[in-house]
């Protein structure tokens, strides 16, 4: 992850606390810009996230390096219902997902291939 990957996100905003994640969205981009962030700058790399009205977490660009990402996912799992982010990377099966359970907690999840009658993806 750190290299160019191609994210999918299937990830929605509790909705009792949509205004409270743009909030804070709002509170780390200003910290951001300002460069206040106490524990470095690591929001720089999603500081094009947003909500859209029906608390789907969006991004201006699904092309992206992908830094501090368990900072993100620490960051996001107390606001998000069930729900994963899957990367597909620069390299061959460079292929991963993180699993949110709504309940703040988040895990790691990698593709598995296996011969059937054709390649399946899980």
């Amino acid at each position: 992850m750190g290299y160019y990957t191609q994210i999918y996100v299937n990830l929605k905003v509790k909705k009792q606390k949509i205004e409270e994640f743009k909030s804070k969205i709002e509170e780390l981009k200003e910290k951001v810009r300002n460069g206040t962030l106490p524990d470095g700058n690591w929001f720089w790399w999603y500081e094009d996230i947003s909500v859209a009205e029906d608390g789907s977490i969006e991004f201006t660009d699904y092309t992206r390096k992908w830094y501090e990402e368990e900072r993100f996912y620490n960051f996001i799992k107390d606001y998000v219902e069930q729900g994963y982010i899957e990367g597909y990377g620069e390299e061959f099966g460079d292929i991963w997902r993180v699993v949110f359970d709504g309940k703040g907690h988040f895990k790691w999840q990698e593709a598995v291939f296996q011969d059937v009658k054709g390649l399946v993806v899980q």
